[in-house]
């Protein structure tokens, strides 16, 4: 049996919206936004396309601005979570960090720790018994 298919019935990828889906340059407001990365919502379509569930990670309240800037930048999503915890730095075996990788490389790299999870859960890895 597939390890994912045992795991979660759908792949899912968590994507952060400040410095991520959207250039970041400081807080400006709960309703302003820096101008969309379109290498990351390509990405997006792209493991949408894949069967893949998105999710759109961030602190910012689900309103009226945020749905319109997702909606004109035409970015996909199945659900937004807003409870990102504020955290200095975050450390979890399926994290991958967005440092302005193009499309292709984001998708080469998500594609690669999906294997390597794979891999470390067959070779008993994750076995903290010891």
């Amino acid at each position: 049996m597939n390890w994912l298919k045992k795991e979660a019935k759908t792949r899912t990828a968590f994507f952060d919206l400040d410095g991520v889906i959207a250039k970041y340059t400081g807080f400006k407001g709960k309703d302003i936004f820096d101008e969309p990365n379109p290498k990351v919502i390509d990405a997006m379509h792209q493991l949408k396309e894949q069967g893949w569930k998105v999710i759109l990670y961030t602190r910012r309240p689900t309103n009226e601005a945020l749905i319109e800037y997702l909606e004109t930048n035409n970015v996909p999503y199945d659900k937004i979570e807003e409870d990102k915890p504020l955290y200095t730095v975050l450390i979890d075996d399926r994290a991958l960090n967005y440092h302005g990788q193009d499309t292709n490389q984001l998708i080469q790299e998500i594609t690669s720790l999906e294997k390597n999870l794979e891999q470390s859960y067959k070779e008993s890895r994750y076995n903290f018994k010891e």
